[in-house]
């Protein structure tokens, strides 16, 4: 199984116990849905659809952001979906090592103390690994989660866009299938209402191509 070998190989490298909810969530013949860059008032439609459908998905927050939607953190912990630390402030910019411990210890007190929670799973703003927050990671032995498929969604605003990439890029992947929304914006102000309209026609289109996903 794909993800075994995975979280096998990370405790080889780091020497390291994987994050134990991760491992129970991992199959590696599922999608998993992952969104990023929230909490948001959308995050509130996107967990009603996750429930409606029985999903499991993660949620990679940023700190700034949980401090202004504290009850929607707490509906994601609630509903038993996973946190990740996506950092305080979404750098895109190039950071000390002072400085990107600082974004991610904040983040991860901010989540601590509101959910009472403890995290150990990060996604990098961007994907990047040439801000500094990845050499800080990857110095404390950090598991970090990429994606497979890139929704768009960021860029484009257009739901049939969205649906169509997604689901163009599930159907041609075999191996685990980890997929990048958006349930909030970092860095430009946009809705995230496509995001949840897209989101519940790929849950549909998935169940009539017998496309397994993650769920509780």
């Amino acid at each position: 199984m794909f993800l075994k070998l995975l979280l096998n190989f990370i405790k080889h490298l780091f020497g390291i116990k994987p994050h134990k909810q991760l491992h129970n969530l991992y199959k590696s013949e599922q999608v998993l849905f992952t969104f990023d860059d929230g909490p948001s008032p959308e995050t509130l439609n996107i967990l009603a659809i996750l429930k409606k459908y029985n999903i499991k998905a993660v949620f990679f927050v940023i700190g700034k952001e949980c401090i202004k939607y504290t009850d929607i953190l707490h509906q994601i912990v609630k509903n038993n979906h996973i946190l990740g630390n996506h950092s305080y402030s979404h750098p895109y910019h190039k950071l000390n090592q002072s400085e990107a411990s600082k974004e991610i210890i904040k983040t991860d007190k901010i989540i601590n103390n509101i959910t009472h929670t403890t995290n150990n799973l990060y996604r990098l703003p961007g994907g990047k690994t040439n801000t500094g927050l990845y050499s800080y990671l990857i110095k404390q032995n950090a598991i970090i989660m990429d994606w497979t498929i890139d929704s768009l969604d960021y860029i484009h605003q257009d739901t049939n866009y969205i649906v169509d990439n997604v689901m163009s890029e599930l159907t041609k992947q075999k191996n685990q299938k980890i997929v990048l929304f958006h349930d909030g914006c970092a860095h430009k102000n946009y809705s995230r209402k496509n995001t949840t309209e897209a989101l519940e026609i790929i849950i549909n289109k998935c169940k009539l191509l017998d496309i397994p996903l993650n769920t509780f």
